[in-house]
Parts: structure tokens; C-alpha cells; sequence
């Protein structure tokens, strides 16, 4: 019975050794029946093997399952690893000498060298942590090799793309792709949006890149979408992640292993909180006042439109409090998931309250956008509004408060939306979560998750009664 590494992307078992492997690939895979009167939701096994294929980054555990099981087996052929030139300490000493955090840096460092020895993988790191610094580090060990960064937004691309060049001289030959641009054939380092990368064809790019990083990797979860379809046309012997958060579904964490490999070091956030790296989340949890008009609806789509878009109740109180830290001298950022609500907020803030609101959403050009958030950064905007635009992977060092105005009941989003306040600045050490607790079904039980969430990171929480 044997395993064999075909490349990067694909192991192949012997006949023999499917079934010994099918049991750790296992997974429910969701359907939909149609009868005559309904549409009845179903579930069925699956598997991430087909006909003894299936994906390499899942061999560790393919490896671990057989072996716990006492199976005997042999792997045919091995993975290429990219060997690296340089010392990761060597990018880090003029960085210490600009007044790092050495504790800091020990921490990344131990993660570039998991990841060089490990080649393949997932590191967990909080947001605010440094995660930028920590693959900048690990390409700086690679001078010579041709890599590619993936993130899923044009905002990202383009802080990582500006943060490079600022970081070290050997990153020069670099271009960015989206927004338009589509330009790469030639350069050493590639950072693209995904939807931009995702439109080439797989021949220009299976052998050119040696390494491959992908930022908050979370969203590489289904083996159909776009990063599915470049990562299994991308050669690429190096494929690392970086993420704050895993998704627990098992279909999407199997398609997240097997595109890219295991989790191969973390930081937690309560490690990162307690050595003083991030900035300690303080939550404040808002009762919403019941209205009972409200409560006759039953669907979670009404719900959510009259409960929290439409509620001028709740959204009177997200904009009083943006005001109550205006007025201390605080920074708000106002997370919401629709637009419409972002319009109701920021027309009650100047209505009621005289608040001027910035309102950041997708239509925003990025140039706005990045000068939005240096303005914000430097305390000359004290209030903004934001769509998903700016949930994950936008940097705001000095930002003071974070006001979850759309709720939710996902760990990934929830983590996600307080770390665009996690990182500390100047005289910041612990950043203010508004939440709010919502008295209708579905709404108050994803306001319980969002509880439970924070009580298991340890975070300070108090509330107004």
C-alpha cells in the first residue's frame, strides 16, 4: 500500500489504501431535495478523495490517521523545497533598532523558521500582531525566488504593496494587480487581488512562482472558488497562509488544509495580549430596548432588517454612543454589513446628534479610502462608518473604539471586526468594543455567541443595565 506525491498540489493512494483513508476525509455535504410542496434541506458523506486523488496539503493528516490506525504504507516521491539564503534576523535587526518589541520579534521569527522548515501550511496569528511583518520577514530569506501574495481585497494588495517597499530595498521589483492593473509577466514578487489573479491563464503562472503567501487565508474555503481554482493550477513548492481565525466547518477547513497544508505555528490572541503586543479588547454590551412590533417577525431576514437595519432605536443608540467618545477625544469605527443601515446611522448621527459621519463602503474609490484611514489614523476624523470594505486586514494604529453595529454570530467575523482595533500605538494599550445585546430570536442568540466568544479570549466585559 503506498502514497504517492505527484507535485505540489495532488497525492495519489493505491486502490488498496482508499478505504484506510476515506474515514479522516470524511465530511457532510449539504443538498437541497425538491418535492411537490417544499424544498427540504439535506445532508450526505463526502469525501476529499476521488478515486485515490486528493489533495496534498492533507497528507499530514492522511499520515496521522493511518499511522494511529497502525496501517502500513510507503510515500513515492517527495515535495521540492525551496532552501533559503538568508538569516530571517537579518531583516529584523534595523527593525529592533527602530524600537520593536524584541519579545515581539522572537515570536516572528519562531514562525518564518516554522514556516521554512515546514514549507507548506497555515500560521495563526492575531490580527494587530504583525502578521505583515512576519512573511515579509520570510520572503526576505528568499532574495532570489519569484513569489506571489493573494489577498481578497484591493485595499489589502495595496497596503501590502506599500509596506514592502518600506520594509526592505529587495522587495523593488514588485508589482500589484487589480484595480485594473494586470501587468506581471517579469517581476520577482506579485501581489494581486484574487479576483484579478483568478482571470490568467493557469499556463502563464503553474512553474513561474517558486513561493506563494496568501493573506487572511480563511477565505480559501471551498476547493470550487477562485482560489481553489488558481491553487490547484499553481506549482508553487512553497504555500503558506496567514490567518487570525479557522473556519470550523470541516468542508472548508479540508479545503483550506488541503489547498495549502496544516497549521504550522500560532500565537493566540490572549498570548499576544498578555506579553503586551496587542491592545486588550474592554467590551461594553448595550441592552436594545424590545419593541414589540419588531418581534412578530419570524424569519431571520426580517429579523435582521427590522430588528438591526431598520431599528431607529438601536441605531439611535450606536450613534449617541459615537458621539459620547467623540466628545472624550476617541476614534470610532462603526461596523455594518448593509448599506441601507450605514445610511440610516450616519443620517441620525447628523440629524439628532450634529455628528458628522464618514461613510466607507464599496463604491468608495481606494483612493479615498486610504486617505479616509490616514485621516482617521491621524484623529482628524473622529467617526467613521464602514461596510465590509475595511473588516479584515486594514491598518489603524491609533483607532480607539469599535462600535459592532451588525451583529452576527461567526467567530472568524466577530474576531475579524475587533481586530481592526487591536493594535497598539502611542499611549493605547487596550482599544473599547461597543456590542449590543439584541432581544429577538435569532439576534439575541447570536448575540449570546458573540459573548461566549469573548468570555473564551478572556476579555474584560461590562455592561448597561
Amino acid at each position: 500500500m503506498k502514497i504517492t506525491i505527484e507535485d505540489s498540489i495532488f497525492c495519489k493512494a493505491s486502490k488498496d489504501l482508499i478505504p484506510h483513508i476515506r474515514p479522516c476525509l470524511k465530511y457532510k455535504s449539504v443538498y437541497w431535495r425538491q418535492d411537490p410542496f417544499r424544498r427540504e434541506r439535506k445532508t450526505a458523506d463526502a469525501f476529499f478523495i476521488v478515486y485515490g486523488k486528493f489533495l496534498a496539503g492533507l497528507l499530514p493528516k492522511v499520515i496521522d490517521h493511518l499511522q494511529s490506525k497502525n496501517i502500513d504504507f510507503e510515500i513515492k516521491g517527495r515535495f521540492k523545497n525551496i532552501i533559503p539564503t538568508k538569516d530571517p534576523k537579518d531583516f529584523f535587526k534595523p527593525l529592533l533598532k527602530k524600537g520593536f518589541r524584541k519579545n515581539q520579534v522572537d515570536l516572528q521569527i519562531n514562525l518564518i523558521n516554522k514556516a521554512i522548515e515546514k514549507q507548506r501550511g497555515i500560521v495563526l496569528a492575531p490580527t494587530a500582531f504583525g502578521k505583515s511583518i512576519v512573511f515579509f520577514g520570510l520572503l526576505s530569506t528568499f532574495p532570489k525566488s519569484k513569489i506571489l501574495i493573494l489577498c481578497h481585497s484591493i485595499d489589502i494588495v495595496n497596503q501590502i504593496y506599500d509596506d514592502l517597499i518600506v520594509y526592505n530595498k529587495e522587495f523593488d521589483d514588485c508589482c500589484v494587480l487589480g484595480g485594473g492593473k494586470k501587468d506581471w509577466k517579469g517581476h520577482r514578487i506579485v501581489v494581486s487581488t484574487i479576483q484579478t489573479f483568478v482571470k490568467f491563464n493557469p499556463d502563464d503562472y503553474c512553474e513561474y512562482f517558486d513561493v506563494t503567501i496568501i493573506d487572511e487565508v480563511h477565505h480559501v474555503n471551498n476547493r470550487k472558488s477562485q482560489y481553489g481554482q488558481v491553487m490547484q493550477s499553481n506549482l508553487s513548492p512553497m504555500r503558506i497562509g496567514f490567518t487570525a481565525t479557522l473556519p470550523k466547518e470541516k468542508e472548508k477547513l479540508l479545503s483550506l488544509e488541503g489547498l495549502l497544508g496544516p497549521v504550522i505555528g500560532e500565537v493566540t490572541i490572549k498570548e499576544a495580549s498578555e506579553k503586551g503586543i496587542i491592545a486588550k479588547p474592554k467590551i461594553k454590551l448595550i441592552p436594545v430596548p424590545y419593541n414589540i412590533n419588531i418581534a412578530q417577525f419570524k424569519s431571520y431576514k426580517d429579523l435582521y432588517k427590522h430588528g438591526i437595519v431598520e431599528n431607529r432605536a438601536r441605531n439611535k443608540l450606536i450613534a449617541w454612543e459615537a458621539r459620547e467618545l467623540s466628545n472624550k477625544g476617541k476614534t470610532v469605527l462603526i461596523m455594518i454589513k448593509e448599506i441601507k443601515h450605514g445610511e440610516f446611522i450616519q443620517s441620525i448621527g447628523k440629524d439628532i446628534f450634529g455628528l458628522d459621519m464618514v461613510f466607507v463602503q464599496g463604491s468608495t474609490e481606494g483612493e479615498t479610502r486610504t486617505e479616509i484611514k490616514r485621516l482617521l489614523d491621524d484623529k482628524k476624523i473622529k467617526v467613521v462608518i464602514s461596510s465590509s470594505v475595511w473588516k479584515e486586514g486594514v491598518n489603524i494604529p491609533t483607532l480607539s473604539a469599535i462600535i459592532n453595529g451588525m451583529g452576527g454570530m461567526s467567530s472568524i467575523q466577530t474576531v475579524q471586526v475587533i481586530g481592526r482595533g487591536l493594535r497598539i500605538a502611542e499611549g493605547k494599550d487596550s482599544v473599547i468594543i461597543i456590542d449590543f445585546l439584541d432581544q429577538y430570536k435569532y439576534l439575541a442568540e447570536h448575540a449570546i455567541k458573540r459573548i461566549t466568544i469573548y468570555a473564551e479570549n478572556g476579555w474584560e466585559m461590562s455592561g448597561v443595565y
